[in-house]
């Protein structure tokens, strides 16, 4: 364990990665014209959306009853991205219904535009800092710190496009499955 933790820590106190602050500040761009046209399309707010209440109150005038599911104080409304509700209202015939659907899941979706901002401003600062949380998890992987998880940008994203390895070094993008078992291998 003793290299995992020292590689950890290196990341965080001798970072050489850089960041093209150009291609975050077009990534956080476009992402808010993106909520922007959803909200502008559908005449509705982003507080409209994000509060529960409320989102079930547009469904409702939409003639659509809000599911509910099992919440820790009683029932909630079943509005995660990965209810089967939420699916189905994805798929709705209603355009208007789809159309709040995906707007509230785009506008509470917000990890390109947050990578973008945590790993921007960073930038200015000099090279990018990975600051990763040795053990973090009750699994004892790593977890995010300081708002942001080095391990969730999206393949093909351009937030992960925008992190560059500077002259004389290498940056390798792999899939991490089991790489705790690897690494304690070795």
């Amino acid at each position: 364990e003793y290299g995992i933790v020292d590689a950890t820590i290196r990341m965080f106190t001798e970072p050489v990665l850089e960041a093209d602050v150009g291609l975050l500040g077009q990534v956080w761009s476009a992402e808010e014209t993106r909520k922007n046209d959803l909200l502008s399309a559908l005449g509705v707010t982003p507080e409209e959306l994000q509060s529960a209440d409320r989102f079930a109150a547009l469904l409702s005038q939409e003639g659509v009853e809000p599911d509910t599911k099992a919440g820790k104080n009683g029932p909630i409304f079943a509005f995660a991205k990965t209810d089967d509700f939420m699916k189905e209202l994805l798929e709705d015939e209603n355009p208007t219904v789809a159309a709040l659907a995906a707007a509230r899941l785009g506008i509470k979706s917000t990890i390109d535009q947050l990578g973008a901002e945590k790993l921007g401003f960073m930038a200015t600062r000099g090279p990018l800092t990975v600051y990763l949380r040795y053990c973090g998890t009750d699994t004892t992987r790593w977890s995010g710190g300081d708002g942001y998880n080095w391990q969730n940008p999206r393949r093909g994203s351009p937030v992960r496009k925008a992190v560059r390895a500077p002259k004389g070094y290498k940056l390798g993008i792999v899939d991490a499955s089991q790489i705790e078992a690897r690494l304690l291998d070795t």
